[in-house]
């Protein structure tokens, strides 16, 4: 069995992946989530809104920890905190999915380090052209390093997608953090 370190960038449009010592992606998934859709009429123009509300298919999450769990020897758990643009119920609900996230991995006792944003993007991204560099947003400069590292690994949520999901270069560069340090000995 080929055992690996998970990285996981937790959140609705989050992602995780299982990467093996020699850098091959053994296991990837996009957060399974779960959308609960309502629709009301409204009195006065009898015209029909529907609100989606999106959370965490902890099932789901749960059932892949479980089948995986010998393969994972360590996990990378990206450090959420509070965003100046994020509102009250957002964040409530960020806080919740990562709580449920965390919540899974401590009971199936499977090791995990969480590690912040600004910790894993500064070693990942430090071997970059930084004249380059300077112009992009920090999600495209993920995009270029996973890009850079993994040129052929599909980090697509399906083969519809034009665009790489960013949970899961989040996830496989996470997973790459946690394989630099496991191999100094730091996990």
């Amino acid at each position: 069995m080929i055992r690996g370190i998970l990285g996981i960038d937790p959140g609705l449009d989050g992602g995780l992946v299982l990467l093996g010592h020699d850098r091959q992606v053994i296991k990837r998934w996009v957060m399974p989530v779960l959308e609960d859709r309502t629709s009301v009429k409204k009195r006065d123009t009898g015209k029909i809104k529907t609100t989606v509300k999106r959370n965490i298919d902890i099932c789901a999450y749960a059932e892949i920890m479980l089948t995986h769990r010998e393969q994972i020897e360590y996990v990378i758990l990206e450090q959420v905190s509070a965003r100046p643009d994020q509102g009250v119920s957002g964040m409530f609900k960020f806080g919740f999915t990562a709580g449920i996230i965390e919540g899974v991995l401590a009971a199936l006792k499977i090791p995990y380090l969480k590690v912040a944003p600004v910790t894993w993007t500064k070693e990942l991204h430090k071997d970059m052209n930084p004249n380059y560099f300077i112009t992009m947003e920090a999600k495209e400069r993920s995009r270029h390093v996973a890009k850079t590292l993994f040129p052929e690994v599909d980090l697509r949520e399906n083969q519809r997608c034009k665009n790489m999901h960013d949970g899961l270069v989040d996830g496989i560069l996470l997973a790459e953090y946690g394989l630099r340090k496991h191999s100094l000995g730091a996990l």
